[in-house]
């Protein structure tokens, strides 16, 4: 304490002193193999994560052992919270699963953080943990299949701007995206577990039939790059003239023109019209 000078009969009893035992906080980081956020038999810690621990006076970083462990000692009673950093490519798994916390993940799965932390006098809490994965990448094309066999011929385009959906196998929407201009899509940092992919009926050109949605089961670090939609049909556009009243005469969209056996056949918008050809001197 500070000098204190006591005079003659004097009592001084405000001098105390208070004591804690410090507390610890930690547990463990492992590669959840199935992503379902549980710590299940044969998933394995991962060792180098880094582990940072931060409370009203600062930040104390540390990285998990070989086997995943990680531990922060010497602690005052306080709060606090743990941010983990998922190692590169990984992501992390669904939060709070299961109902056992000492066996789940608590790292948000946007940020790494976890929930703030108050640890008393002399507490272990050895249950913050953490989960990753190595997200699945899937996807391929949405094209237009001129011939309608199912196969990705040559000259055959990609149809962008659809909306592909990812839903769980019960229907519900995990995520979406949008075809690329050559038709092209994927999902990344997928989950393991099993999924259906679906084209938003709304989304696909007029005219085209909308094929059947594709299930597909998905394991960590896959790479499924054959999930494929054919459109078949003929896109309708509004843009064309109709073929009546004022533009009756009008040719609209000459797809083909032919000359066979003196005839001019002209396929015009479905229409079949054929127009006798002059003939020029005596050229057959």
């Amino acid at each position: 304490s500070r000098q204190i000078v006591l005079t003659s009969g004097e009592s001084d009893l405000r001098v105390d002193a208070g004591l804690f035992t410090p507390a610890t906080l930690g547990d463990f980081v492992w590669d959840d193999l199935n992503g379902d956020g549980i710590q299940d038999l044969g998933e394995p810690g991962l060792g180098g994560v880094t582990v940072n621990l931060v409370d009203s006076g600062g930040l104390v970083t540390t990285t998990t052992a070989g086997d995943g462990s990680y531990l922060f000692t010497g602690l005052i009673p306080g709060d606090y919270q743990v941010r983990f950093i998922a190692p590169v490519g990984m992501t992390f798994s669904p939060v709070n699963q299961g109902g056992d916390d000492t066996v789940d993940s608590d790292a948000d799965p946007a940020t790494g953080w976890s929930l703030v932390i108050t640890l008393v006098s002399g507490e272990t809490n050895d249950t913050v943990d953490a989960g990753v994965f190595l997200g699945a990448r899937i996807g391929d094309l949405v094209w237009h299949d001129l011939d309608d066999d199912g196969i990705q011929d040559s000259g055959e385009p990609g149809v962008g701007g659809v909306t592909v959906q990812l839903t769980s196998t019960f229907g519900t929407v995990l995520a979406t995206t949008i075809t690329a201009a050559d038709g092209s899509y994927q999902f990344t940092d997928v989950a393991p577990g099993s999924y259906i992919v679906a084209l938003e009926p709304s989304s696909v050109p007029a005219g085209l039939t909308i094929p059947p949605d594709i299930a597909v089961s998905v394991n960590a670090g896959d790479f499924i790059d054959n999930l494929d939609f054919p459109l078949v049909g003929v896109i309708r556009s509004d843009d064309a003239l109709p073929l009546t009243g004022a533009n009756s005469d009008v040719l609209q969209r000459v797809a083909l023109t032919l000359v066979l056996s003196g005839l001019l056949v002209l396929v015009v918008a479905g229409r079949r019209r054929e127009y006798k050809q002059a003939r020029v001197g005596n050229r057959p």
